[in-house]
Order: structure tokens, then C-alpha cells, then sequence
């Protein structure tokens, strides 16, 4: 019964440390969890892409304002 006990003490104490440890993080990053705070790489073409199709769509709104 000791030992149950003590175990379930850790647990809650390992947690609770993990869970401030999580909490220092988000405010450290400003509110975004650490998964947020990371791009994912993009290669050069996917990114020039991304920028041609966003110049296009721009041009097309532009297009359409002016009509």
C-alpha cells in the first residue's frame, strides 16, 4: 500500500512538473505551443509556386475591383 502510494505521488509530481514545464514554454513563445512555433520546410520551387499562385490571385481580385 506504501508503494502504490508513493508511486501515484510521482506520477502526480512528474506531471504536474511537466505541466508547468509546458506552460513556461507558451509563454515564453507568446501563446503558441511549441508545435505551433514550427514551419514546416518547404523546398525552393514549392515556395515560388505558393508566391506565383498568391501573385495571380492577387492580380485576378485587382481585376475584378477595377469591373
Amino acid at each position: 500500500m506504501v508503494q502504490q502510494s508513493e508511486d501515484d505521488q510521482m506520477k502526480r509530481s512528474t506531471t504536474a512538473r511537466q505541466k508547468a514545464w509546458e506552460k513556461e514554454l507558451e509563454e515564453t513563445w507568446g501563446g503558441l505551443s511549441l508545435g505551433n512555433s514550427i514551419r514546416p520546410h518547404r523546398s525552393r520551387l514549392e515556395r515560388d509556386k505558393a508566391a506565383w499562385m498568391k501573385a495571380e490571385e492577387e492580380e485576378r481580385r485587382q481585376a475584378a475591383k477595377e469591373v
